[in-house]
């Protein structure tokens, strides 16, 4: 079977990254089972277009749009693809989808967002980053439901079982939730050197990791940090791939009152190394504001060590994994109250990372996942 997995914004670099880690995990198990997968990645800009293999799954190009799809999956010949939505898209026009008269699947890129945090997000950064967000909550689910019916969607993939069940209220029966997968990441060896390097073995710290982004809240947790009741220490461990955005961040952190409670690291660091960061963090913060794809796998590989989080209420991922989270009110004062608790009680500390730990042995793995979305087309 000719199989086609269409995404957007897919650069090299990406790919460890959600929503593009499922896809390609999805596609390899496809290709195992015998069927010949492509990544179609929709481009804004033409000078993005290229063709290129990662990890033995081949990626194309094209120009971004439901006219360019549709054209490519014709002249490909392809029997399924697997499309991605978010809410807002119920408002704009995709009947060029009807033209495709093979199997078509959706998958929710994003989650279900709320008003009151796309306001939040529209505080702290702007309209610019606020926007789709602002836009997805306050469209009506059904608008979207109502067209996947009508061009014959056969089915609607929620990463979640919170953002499925949006989709069977929206009035699309076959919602399905299939998480992304876990991957073992507790297993992998331990590289200490880079905790030795910057004097942190054995210490006692609260991890960030990621990039810059606004969505992620890192500038709201510097506040917090900066006005925290405690002597906390914090480690940045920033991300500068494609798409950061540090030059006002840094500016914020030369502001602070208490600069030496923040340690920020920049380097580029191996699975190995973020793997040491993860297993030594007392905690690790992840306050994001909104979660543009719904459940970062990040929650997963650090829950797997048994490090638990803490963050803010995010639909999917906190109803999912909120026993080994310890939820903030989404403000500075309430995550700087909850860094302040948290530093003190240790006892609170181990028994959500026993809970982290019960929680990952029982997650799904990624060939399951993989058959999962290859179950939906293969009825």
């Amino acid at each position: 079977m000719k199989i086609i997995i269409y995404t957007y914004d897919l650069f090299p670099g990406r790919e460890y990254l959600m929503p593009w880690r499922t896809l390609w995990e999805v596609a390899i198990v496809m290709q195992q089972k015998g069927h010949d997968v492509i990544i179609l990645n929709g481009c804004y800009d033409a000078k993005n277009i290229m063709d290129y293999e990662w990890q033995g799954v081949q990626i194309h190009g094209i120009k971004i749009g439901y006219d360019s799809l549709v054209n490519k999956l014709l002249q490909m010949r392809a029997d399924a693809v697997f499309v991605p939505f978010v809410w807002r898209t119920g408002l704009a026009d995709i009947s060029a989808l009807a033209r495709f008269l093979g199997i078509k699947i959706a998958y929710m890129a994003g989650g279900v967002y709320n008003l009151q945090s796309a306001i939040a997000l529209w505080k702290r950064a702007g309209l610019r980053w606020a926007k789709p967000y602002l836009i997805d909550s306050l469209v009506p689910k059904r608008f979207l439901c109502k067209k996947l019916k009508e061009l014959g969607f056969s089915a609607l993939i929620g990463l979640t079982e919170y953002t499925a069940e949006y989709g069977i209220k929206g009035g699309f029966a076959n919602s399905i939730a299939i998480y992304p997968g876990h991957d073992g990441f507790q297993n992998i060896k331990k590289d200490e050197t880079i905790l030795e390097k910057n004097g942190l073995k054995g210490e006692k710290f609260i991890l960030f990791s990621g990039a810059p982004a606004p969505t992620r809240g890192v500038d709201m947790l510097v506040d917090a940090v900066d006005c925290c009741n405690e002597d906390v220490k914090i480690v940045l461990l920033m991300r500068t791939d494609v798409g950061s955005e540090f030059e006002a961040f840094n500016e914020q952190v030369k502001g602070m009152k208490h600069p030496e409670r923040v340690i920020l690291i920049t380097e580029k660091v191996t699975r190995e190394q973020l793997r040491a960061f993860f297993g030594s963090a007392y905690y690790v913060a992840l306050p994001f504001v909104v979660i543009p794809s719904e459940v970062p796998l990040t929650f997963f590989e650090v829950l797997s060590c048994g490090t638990p989080i803490i963050t803010f209420s995010n639909g999917g991922t906190t109803c999912y994994l909120e026993p080994a989270l310890e939820v903030a009110p989404k403000s500075i004062l309430g995550l700087s109250k909850v860094l302040a608790k948290v530093w003190k009680d240790s006892s609170l500390r181990e028994a959500r990372s026993v809970r982290a730990r019960s929680m990952m042995e029982i997650h799904a793995g990624w060939q399951s996942v993989g058959e999962q979305w290859l179950k939906l087309i293969e009825k």
